[in-house]
């Protein structure tokens, strides 16, 4: 029996594009079928919702890596199965292209229910939850992040945050503690804004960043013997 590779993540995951993206090429590496279940725009309870499921119904697991996204995504399953997500604005900067997204936004913000402190701890629970059930059900995983969770003048609360969780000491992501003032790193700072990028309009990884993320994922997971398939 094939073992399988599910990947789960956001747009940095999802295979839009006529080149290969890095789950099929890991999957080349380990001899594994692809569960590519990346979508583009996704938050980290599309991610998180997506490889719970994946864990119970998909059998054979040889290996999982989500690759989570930024803290700021709001998703919803759709009666129709299908998620959408809606983003809080980031330095002023819009980023949904509905109006009736960006007017709930101002809703939420304006009654204040933009929390980043809430929004970092529910990715957080997110990851020590999954990375229990993976443990409890004898799956690997990989976790890392994709996109910089937050920006750059919002790294310094982050980090206190995540400094400040009970789950620090426990979750278990390359990278980690994800936040660069800390040491820390998401593929977002390991890739250039040359080659590694579609072009610095999209900014997304390049067929040679998918490439580069293959060989990241491949160096840090063999340094520990459970993250290697068998």
């Amino acid at each position: 029996m094939v073992k399988k590779l599910v990947a789960v993540g956001c747009s940095y995951t999802e295979n839009n594009y006529s080149f290969p993206v890095w789950p099929e090429l890991l999957s080349k590496e380990y001899n594994y079928k692809c569960i590519n279940l990346g979508y583009r725009g996704s938050g980290n309870e599309y991610i998180f919702s997506n490889a719970l499921d994946a864990s119970i119904k998909e059998k054979d697991i040889g290996l999982m890596v989500i690759m989570w996204s930024e803290f700021q995504r709001m998703d919803w399953q759709q009666t129709n199965k299908y998620w959408s997500s809606i983003q809080y604005n980031v330095n002023r900067y819009v980023r949904n292209e509905e109006q009736w997204k960006e007017d709930i936004v101002g809703l939420l913000d304006k009654n204040g229910y933009n929390s980043k402190e809430h929004q970092i701890n529910r990715t957080l629970r997110y990851m020590y939850s999954i990375q229990q059930v993976c443990t409890l059900n004898g799956i690997p995983l990989i976790q890392l992040f994709g996109p910089d969770p937050c920006p750059q003048n919002e790294k310094y609360k982050a980090g206190k945050t995540i400094l400040n969780s009970p789950f620090f000491h426990s979750i278990e992501c390359i990278g980690w503690p994800i936040i660069d003032n800390m040491g820390g790193w998401t593929i977002d700072t390991r890739l250039n804004m040359g080659e590694d990028r579609i072009s610095l309009r999209d900014t997304h990884p390049s067929e040679i960043g998918h490439r580069k993320i293959v060989k990241i994922i491949r160096e840090c997971a063999d340094k520990k013997s459970h993250y290697i398939p068998k």
